[in-house]
């Protein structure tokens, strides 16, 4: 049976068919976004997955060089480049979500992190833990309530002493 490839209405670029192509099993992709300013973080970014034996992942390029950067280093790539958004900082922020949504309206998994994330092993067997949440998302607790090594996730109630905007989109899985 031969599945269509549906396409993103937030991000045309992005289709099922590529999705099929990256995700593992679980129907969870990698992502992030960057453009060749941010070249050596993003390239730093893929071989770093690729040293972690981690292969469901897609990277976005923001520009036709990042685009082509992603290709010829061989890593599945979509290109964001036509796609207006408004000033750099603010649309480069505005692109995360809109890519999180382009994934997850197509059914997907996504676990979105910003291109300065080192992963050292595959995320997943730990995002799995929680595996009823819908999203969980990264802190910047300026305080762990959680001992240096644990397994567990932070305490939210201490969200609140912490500070006014204790979530970070830096890492962010989000479930359809």
């Amino acid at each position: 049976v031969t599945l269509p490839c549906n396409k993103s209405v937030t991000v045309p670029t992005i289709d099922s068919c590529l999705l099929r192509s990256v995700a593992d099993p679980g129907g969870v992709v990698i992502n992030s976004v960057a453009d060749h300013k941010y070249r050596l973080y993003a390239v730093n970014y893929v071989l770093a997955l690729r040293a972690a034996n981690v292969s469901n992942y897609l990277m976005g390029a923001l520009d036709p060089d990042m685009y082509k950067e992603f290709v010829s280093m061989g890593a599945p790539a979509f290109s964001l480049a036509n796609i207006s958004m408004g000033a750099q900082w603010h649309a480069t922020n505005r692109h995360k979500i809109r890519v999180v949504l382009g994934i997850i309206e197509l059914g997907f998994t996504v676990l979105f992190t910003d291109i300065d994330v080192m992963f050292v092993q595959d995320p997943m067997p730990f995002m799995r833990r929680w595996s009823h949440a819908d999203q969980l998302i990264s802190s910047d607790m300026m305080e762990l309530t959680k001992r240096s090594g644990s397994q567990e996730l932070e305490d939210v109630q201490q969200f609140r002493y912490q500070h006014a905007a204790p979530l970070n989109v830096g890492i962010m899985l989000t479930r359809p």
